[in-house]
Formats: structure tokens, sequence, C-alpha cells
């Protein structure tokens, strides 16, 4: 796997426009790089996947065993947390300022908000046993359903609130990403694409 995970784009005080946020397992963080290309800023963390630049300008990622809000400054400023041999390589900022976490090994998805209660859950099911392997990157869409690549399992379904599959999409070998574009239709990023 490629040790860029993912890249967004993004404007923030930080960064001048068209600087990239992005996660390296090799370097050990999550960075924001200039309009050329240079390191502007970084946070050092064990294994990143997802990232995100919040409206507020603080970065939020996960990490093997986590999430981290990471104010410019560098402090924390909101954390959650999973026990090994659990992982978590999902995170996705929610419009009313919730937290969408997904955890492999308990293969779930939970929705926290910044007290760290949990409101709401859903139970997944898969028959790779290894949680490394499990999932990647889920997204909750603005219909309220959940894409989850099942990596291993090399597929990728929809989930209503309630945790039924309401979609299997086409295989693919290796998703990481599933997201659901503002036209309706769903990009699904994996090994090879």
């Amino acid at each position: 796997m490629r040790s860029l995970i993912v890249i967004f784009a993004a404007m923030t005080a930080l960064a001048e426009p068209h600087a990239f946020l992005g996660t390296s397992h090799a370097r050990k963080s999550v960075y924001l790089r200039d309009s050329d290309g240079r390191i502007i800023w970084e946070y050092n963390v064990p294994n990143p996947q997802d990232a995100w630049l919040l409206d507020n300008g603080n970065i939020l990622t996960t990490w093997r065993h986590g999430v981290k809000e990471i104010a410019p400054s560098k402090s924390v400023v909101w954390e959650f947390n999973v026990q090994p041999p659990n992982e978590v390589p999902t995170c996705q900022p929610l419009p009313d300022g919730n937290v969408l976490i997904g955890i492999v090994g308990e293969c779930r998805l939970i929705e926290v908000n910044r007290a760290n209660e949990i409101l709401h859950e859903i139970k997944l099911q898969t028959t790779e046993t290894n949680p490394h392997a499990q999932f990647r990157m889920c997204r909750k869409t603005k219909a309220g359903t959940y894409l989850v690549p099942f990596t291993a399992e090399g597929t990728v379904r929809e989930y209503d609130r309630d945790g039924n599959c309401v979609r299997d999409y086409p295989a693919l070998h290796s998703p990481v990403c599933a997201e659901r574009l503002t036209n309706g239709n769903t990009i699904i990023t994996g090994s090879g694409c």
C-alpha cells in the first residue's frame, strides 16, 4: 500500500491555496504541503490513515488506535482511543459536530460526540478475522447511509441506519475508500486504481 494513504485539497490559515493534507505511514505523520510541495506543517502519529482539515483550522486524523483532533499549535484538543488489537482506520467529521469512527477488530461503526459518548453504533459482519484487513475508510452519506469498503473481502457494502445492507457494490481488489459524490454516484478507490 502506498505510504500516502489519502490526500485532500485544503486551504487554511496554515497554508496558502492549493495546499494538500496528507498522511504517511513511512513518515509516521499527518502533514500539510504548500503548492510547491514543501511540508509546511507536520504532526507525528503512528499509522495515520484518514485525515480531514476542519473549518476551525484543526486537523482530524486517525492513528493506529484512535482519532485525534490537532490544533495548528500541535496541541491535541480532542481524542478517542481503542485498545489493541482493535485499530481505527476511519474518521469522518459529521455536520452536527460529531465524528464517525470505524473500529476494526470490534468491526463496528460508531458516532461519538466530543464528550466521547457513543450516540449511534452499527455492528458489521465480515469473513475477515484479522482486524487490520477488515475495512478502511468508511463514509456516512448525506442520506444517512454508511459506505464500508471491506478490504480483504474485496467488496463495498452500503448500510442503512439500522445496520441493514441496502447495496453490495461490484467486487474490487482491496477497496480502501468509498465516497458518495454530489451527483449521486459513488467513487470507490482500491489497489491498482
